[in-house]
């Protein structure tokens, strides 16, 4: 009698977890420790496989997402392609335990297929808050048995949160822009640029959900007293402004407050990615406040 290879994996699957459980049960009766490290999880999101990095776990990922850094320390972890495009046979075919997304991976019928096949999937919300990126912290401890490790991370965000916020902006109009569709576009509310302003204390002039289109023209009559640039790694500030002349003009330009983020810094909302950016754009700004009396507006 032959056995299709669908059915052969679930029967598989039931048989590893029936010996989990035994396992386990021997474990509580002897006391002992169980580690995460016995899970294989693929993570389909930048900011989840981030936080499973900053938590000492990578040695479980058998998978991450093309948008996913790949860890210090690990030479290779096999890619599972886009989070909002995954395809459930390249999902199974590395025999995961548990998936972790957020909630814009999909589509549907690839996470019902995972779990029909008994993959734990556990979907965490895209964060664009501090707040929110904590809680995933400690969601995706629990699920690695990192509780602890988890705590003092959520607590250390809090922390620099607060300093962030000791350092804020205070209303500054501002725009974070990036490329698309063979144009600029700003980033608005429910967007991770828009989170990254609100994070530095700006007052964001995109005052639209998602990201829009503008002409050069249309930025000008915003007057934006800061303008953050969404770049590719490598990418230079300077080649970016010659191909968008206009904006030399900006109130931003003119007092040299025209700075630069990292794209991947943005993936994933608010990750603590873009909690460094943030830190670090804004010890770029205190820099060149103190060096302008010298340095002078660029010239047009």
């Amino acid at each position: 009698m032959s056995v299709s290879i669908p059915v052969f994996r679930a029967c598989l699957r039931v048989l590893q977890r029936a010996c989990l459980s035994v396992f386990l049960a021997a474990a509580a009766i002897s006391g002992t420790s169980l580690v995460s490290a016995q899970d294989r999880v693929i993570s389909t999101d930048a900011s989840l496989t981030a936080i499973i990095a900053a938590l000492g776990r990578s040695e479980v990922l058998v998978g991450i997402d093309v948008t996913s850094a790949v860890p210090d320390g690990m030479p290779s972890v096999p890619r599972v392609g886009y989070h909002r495009a995954l395809a459930a046979e390249g999902l199974l075919s590395l025999n995961p335990d548990t998936v972790l997304a957020s909630e814009h991976a999909g589509p549907e019928p690839t996470l019902d297929a995972l779990r029909k096949a008994g993959v734990t999937v556990r979907i965490l919300p895209a964060a664009l808050t501090v707040e929110v990126l904590q809680d995933n912290v400690r969601s995706v401890g629990a699920v690695l048995n990192a509780q602890q490790e988890a705590q003092t991370l959520a607590a250390a965000l809090g922390e620099r949160e607060l300093g962030l916020q000791s350092r804020a902006l205070d209303g500054v109009t501002a725009l974070l822009l990036r490329e698309g569709d063979g144009g600029l576009r700003a980033a608005g509310r429910e967007t991770a640029g828009g989170a990254l302003l609100q994070l530095l204390g700006a007052m964001n002039l995109a005052d639209h959900p998602g990201y829009r289109a503008y002409s050069e023209e249309a930025l000008l009559a915003l007057e934006p007293a800061l303008i953050v640039v969404a770049l590719d790694q490598g990418e230079r500030l300077e080649d970016w402004l010659a191909r968008y002349p206009l904006l030399r003009y900006a109130p931003a330009v003119q007092s040299d407050q025209l700075v630069r983020v990292e794209g991947a810094a943005l993936v994933g909302g608010m990750s603590m990615a873009a909690v460094s950016a943030a830190e670090n754009l804004l010890q770029q700004l205190a820099q060149d406040s103190a060096r302008a009396p010298q340095d002078g507006p660029l010239a047009p």
